[in-house]
């Protein structure tokens, strides 16, 4: 409301007619109805407001479940690719101490005892 859009009622019943009583009071409620009107579409666009923003709130939320979710399923195979790769590391010791152990038996044995080795292994039975 603007200020010259106030009417001011001092004095009014001692010096007006009552047509202009009437008249005042005619234009208090165009006012308050302009007023009114305003105030309702200022409630109405708040309202659209609100629901955009519930909208992008629930979208956010939505989001954030996926990139919940996928962060679990990728901290899930991190834990499985850790569990391989140290599987992997301990077969991979264990070849080396193979290698090891036929570098020691044929590179450092002679080569009769090598034989003699395998001769022993055959007829045992075993390879």
């Amino acid at each position: 409301m603007k200020e010259e859009d106030i009417v001011s009622f001092d004095g009014i019943f001692e010096t007006t007619s009552t047509k202009q009583v009437e008249t005042y009071f005619k234009r208090l409620h165009s006012l308050m109805e302009s007023e009114i009107v305003n105030k309702q579409k200022t409630i109405e666009l708040l309202q659209s407001e609100i629901i955009r923003l519930r909208k992008e709130v629930a979208s956010a939320q939505e989001s954030n479940r996926d990139i919940s979710f996928k962060l679990q399923d990728a901290q899930q195979k991190a834990e499985g690719n850790r569990q391989l790769v140290n599987k992997l590391l301990n077969e991979m010791e264990r070849m080396q101490q193979d290698i090891e152990w036929y570098k020691r038996t044929y590179e450092n044995r002679s080569l009769f005892g090598t034989l003699r080795e395998k001769i022993l292994n055959h007829n045992s039975g075993k390879p």
